[in-house]
């Protein structure tokens, strides 16, 4: 690749005046042996088979979680003000963990597609005073990216860039 921007004519902005500098990355991966999920309804618990009935994500920020709280559904998830929308309306999820579906409004397609964002659900999750989220399979999602390929991706790790503090973003 620097080969290629040397033909270009491009000038070198990495380290010490090369087109290389260092990335640190934090990798992730969920511990079978040590994740769980069981919800509690009307005080009979259901506890659910990892990898069967659900995927964790990991947090970049902890070795290790764990979270108890009450789940509240927000549909989609989607606060948008300039669109006079909000899914969190009349709900209080400060302190919940919010169980959500990965779909938007009918906005024009490039709102559409930032509210359908999981990144974007997340901001608004915290926004709300949500400590966590539930991410429910739907067909829409399961035609994008089927639950059988998501657990096959768990066998490879996540990766996050580390920032100067080394915070994972």
């Amino acid at each position: 690749m620097a080969s290629q921007f040397e033909a270009l004519g491009l000038q070198p902005a990495g380290d010490n005046g090369a087109f290389f500098q260092p990335v640190p990355l934090r990798s992730m991966q969920p511990d079978p042996a040590n994740t769980s999920l069981t919800l509690t309804k009307s005080g009979k618990e259901e506890t659910f088979a990892f990898a069967k009935n659900y995927i964790p994500l990991a947090d970049p920020g902890r070795a290790e979680s764990s979270l108890e709280a009450p789940v509240v559904f927000v549909g989609g998830g989607v606060t948008a003000p300039s669109q006079h929308y909000d899914d969190y309306q009349g709900i209080d999820a400060k302190g919940k963990i919010v169980a959500i579906m990965l779909e938007a409004p009918n906005f024009e397609s490039s709102l559409k597609a930032h509210y359908s964002s999981l990144e974007v659900k997340e901001k608004i999750a915290v926004d709300h005073g949500a400590v966590g989220i539930l991410v429910l399979d739907d067909p829409i999602l399961e035609q994008i990216y089927p639950f059988d390929e998501a657990v096959r991706d768990l066998a490879l790790p996540q990766f996050h860039w580390l920032d100067k503090q080394g915070r994972p973003q």
